[in-house]
């Protein structure tokens, strides 16, 4: 039975002891969040970044398609006119 009692008086701790243990808990708590908020930040910027990124990529595609589009219009402009030429007797 004395193994019992200590037990017992291992599970119940004093009221100074479950303080301390609470200001622990919430001293662990709190750096828990901060590490957190800091990461949260971390990760906003590094999708910040990918965003712009990815905007900058696409206005450079959209660029090349005009620039190709525009190659295909010459292109077609020279078949057209060479087309509509008479052609000259040899």
């Amino acid at each position: 039975m004395p193994q019992k009692t200590h037990q017992r008086r291992r599970i119940l701790s004093t009221p100074q002891e479950t303080v301390e243990k609470l200001k622990e808990l919430e001293a662990n708590a709190s750096a828990l969040k901060k590490n957190l908020v800091l990461k949260m930040e971390e990760l906003k910027k590094l999708t910040e970044s990918k965003a712009t990124a990815l905007e900058n990529e696409v206005k450079t595609l959209k660029q090349e398609i005009e620039s190709s589009k525009t190659l295909l219009e010459v292109k077609n402009e020279k078949k057209t006119n060479q087309k509509s030429k008479p052609r000259e007797p040899h």
